[in-house]
């Protein structure tokens, strides 16, 4: 029992390279992949961003828990390949209507979410006052 908490962190770890597994693909997935994700379950959103706040627990403290959970919001959220934001590109119109519409209903799940505006803050605070140095160690 005495590696119990370790094992706990680690497999919280893995969990979350699932979740990036999952979205990390090539080709990457649509945002209608993402937004039926999103769509299914909401509360993966409050989950991500508890994960991204999780400060290293000693018994495992080279955990990447945070920083994957960013990554996985990143990607949730990410930019089509195809669109480059200001710039016009030659794409199909149809299918550019439909990933802006699924975006745009990504976006609106994210800020249904009670204090999303916070949790925001509160994960870009908490990147902000790592000490790279000590992670790096």
């Amino acid at each position: 029992m005495e590696h119990a908490p370790r094992l706990y962190a680690k497999v919280q770890e893995v969990a979350l390279w699932a979740a990036h597994g999952l979205l990390c693909m090539t080709p990457p997935p649509s945002r209608k992949h993402c937004l039926d994700i999103l769509k299914k379950n909401p509360e993966i959103l409050d989950l991500l961003f508890d994960c991204a706040v999780i400060t290293p627990p000693p018994w495992h403290p080279e955990t990447r828990v945070s920083s994957i959970a960013c990554e996985v919001l990143a990607l949730l959220f990410q930019w089509p390949l195809h669109i480059i934001p200001g710039v016009s590109t030659p794409q199909d119109n149809a299918f550019r209507a439909q990933e802006w519409k699924a975006m745009s209903q990504a976006v609106n799940i994210l800020r249904s979410r009670d204090n999303w505006c916070e949790k925001i803050i509160e994960v870009w605070m908490k990147t902000e006052e790592e000490d790279w140095g000590e992670i790096n160690k």
